[in-house]
């Protein structure tokens, strides 16, 4: 199908990275998932934002009750290739090209990052070091659980 795409374009065209790249992600895309990745861009909040993320994760065959159940753990590692379709690939390539994440609603409301993520990000050396002794001195498993906490899920 992109083969047959990319043949019938005219040179102009093909020079157009952003016509190719987006005619190309939408061949064999079921209709559903256009819409919801349009939504995504006119997402306002964090619970929009969540909501649609999920729910594209859960068409390209992401566990996402997984990843919630276990905020401490790794969540669906499961490896893309193994992944049945090349449209189901094509759906978590479209997501993280828009910047598919809640970082932005994190970064900017109250309660979105802990506050040792937010010194990390900063690269915050000194900051990073205190709240790791002070969670040391609770005990190895809060440590453990500060440190391995998912900020998104």
């Amino acid at each position: 199908e992109q083969k047959a795409f990319l043949q019938s374009c005219t040179p102009a065209q093909l020079l157009d990275q952003r016509f190719v790249a987006t005619r190309v992600s939408e061949l064999g895309t079921d209709p559903e998932v256009r819409e919801m990745e349009k939504s995504l861009a006119m997402a306002r909040t964090k619970e929009q934002t969540v909501k649609i993320i999920r729910e594209l994760l859960v068409k390209a065959g992401t566990d996402v009750d997984q990843n919630s159940k276990d905020p401490y753990g790794d969540g669906d590692q499961n490896p893309l290739l193994e992944m049945k379709s090349e449209s189901r690939r094509q759906i978590l390539r479209n997501l993280f090209a828009a910047g598919g994440d809640i970082e932005h609603h994190l970064r900017f409301y109250p309660g979105g990052l802990t506050s040792f993520s937010w010194s990390c990000i900063q690269g915050d050396t000194k900051a990073v070091e205190g709240k790791l002794k002070a969670a040391s001195l609770k005990g190895q498993q809060f440590l453990t659980e500060m440190m391995e906490h998912r900020q998104t899920s």
